[in-house]
């Protein structure tokens, strides 16, 4: 897999995302989880985030993920 050969990925297992995070003007800077086991809450920077779950579960992301910018919901850009 090129990309864990880049050594630029890290897979992190038990890992529950809990909303994508932005900066002022808008796009998604950052991904916030907690550990499942410990409940440890942390956040990883990203250039690019990609919500590729079930239904249910994209939707609580995204639901969850407001911001100043976005109060109600995150503002999200679809791609075709």
């Amino acid at each position: 897999m090129p990309a864990l050969e880049s050594g630029r990925l890290e897979m992190v297992s038990g890992a529950v995302v809990t909303r994508v995070l932005t900066d002022e003007s808008g796009p998604a800077t950052a991904v916030q989880y907690f550990d499942r086991e410990s409940g440890v809450e942390r956040e990883v920077p990203a250039r690019t985030v990609v919500v590729a779950t079930s239904t249910m579960d994209s939707m609580r992301i995204l639901l969850n993920s407001t911001s100043p910018r976005y109060p109600r919901v995150s503002g999200t850009r679809v791609t075709n």
